[in-house]
């Protein structure tokens, strides 16, 4: 007994050294395991699969931009231009998480021609040839830094700029777009989460059991867009098999403080191919919300000038 006691003890010993020791890599390497930069294929756009390269391939002009943020990364990415880019609204497209922006060109292009928009589409950090590590506070001030670079840009019509923001995107656009709501014309989210320690628990228990220990990255969306005010369009993939349904729902309850929601479900839609099983139907659906938003921003700008002429009565 004194021998099968012992054994138990070293088992149990052994084990729990295990489950430390993969705590705390789970702890030192959580943005290398959250963020995955490198994606399915390569870890930047040149080295892609045709069709994933360049917006070139696609016949789209475009300017090569790098963006500066406050704590000295360098952004690259593209900016997507009609004729007469100040013409047309612009979309600032946040990607989502594993892999580099040339991976979201069939999307762009799709956008750019059914929606007729300039398309501004970024790296994060640590994505593409962006320099520096991925981290929550770094994607953060990422996003700030691409939307300053939107309406501050000479290129565009700054008073027609909306936001997408896909999965992991959708996370930083909420974020950001707390800090931009005068300027944002609408808002765009497709299958996106509460937040990150939802996503975690509803992989697996054992998942869930550790997560509190463990994940030091939050992304709280669901309580973020509760403030925010500006339209919104939700989009979700009702086969998400990444991000359950029930989180694209309950954002969109969050809202309620939205000047006007509206909320699109694919009913086919997984995680990844929900805007191509949208088709044009879903297309016509966003171009009908960015028609509205023009409305409603018209509506505030007529009442601000009305305003205006009533305190100089």
């Amino acid at each position: 007994m004194s021998a099968i006691g012992g054994c138990c003890k070293w088992l149990c010993f052994s084990i729990t050294f295990i489950l430390f020791l993969v705590l705390i890599l789970a702890t030192m390497f959580q943005n290398t395991i959250v963020y995955v930069n490198r994606g399915p294929f390569a870890a930047f756009p040149e080295d892609n699969p045709r069709g994933f390269q360049s917006p070139s391939e696609y016949h789209m002009p475009y300017e090569d931009v790098i963006i500066p943020t406050e704590d000295s990364c360098e952004l690259k990415g593209w900016l997507m231009l009609h004729p007469q880019p100040k013409t047309k609204s612009t979309i600032v497209f946040f990607h989502e998480n594993a892999g580099n922006i040339g991976l979201r060109l069939p999307v762009v292009k799709s956008m750019y021609d059914s929606l007729d928009s300039n398309i501004l589409l970024v790296g994060y950090r640590g994505y593409g040839h962006s320099t520096c590590d991925p981290s929550e506070k770094g994607l953060k001030l990422d996003s700030r830094a691409i939307l300053d670079y939107a309406f501050n840009s000479k290129t565009i019509d700054t008073e027609n700029v909306f936001v997408f923001g896909a999965s992991l995107g959708g996370a930083t656009t909420i974020y950001s777009s707390k800090f931009y709501e005068d300027k944002i014309k609408g808002l765009i989210l497709m299958n996106t989460f509460t937040s990150l320690p939802d996503v975690v628990d509803s992989m697996n228990i054992v998942f869930k059991i550790f997560r509190p220990f463990v994940l030091s990255n939050f992304w709280p969306s669901d309580e973020r867009i509760k403030s925010l005010t500006l339209p919104m369009l939700f989009i979700s993939g009702r086969e998400d098999e990444i991000i359950p349904k029930e989180q694209m729902d309950l954002l969109f309850i969050h809202a309620e403080k939205s000047r006007y929601r509206d909320f699109i479900k694919v009913k086919d839609g997984h995680h990844n191919d929900t805007f191509f099983h949208g088709g044009d139907q879903l297309l016509e659906k966003i171009l009908k919300f960015m028609k509205k938003c023009a409305e409603f921003k018209h509506k505030e700008h007529s009442q601000r000038s009305l305003m205006q002429v009533k305190v100089k009565l």
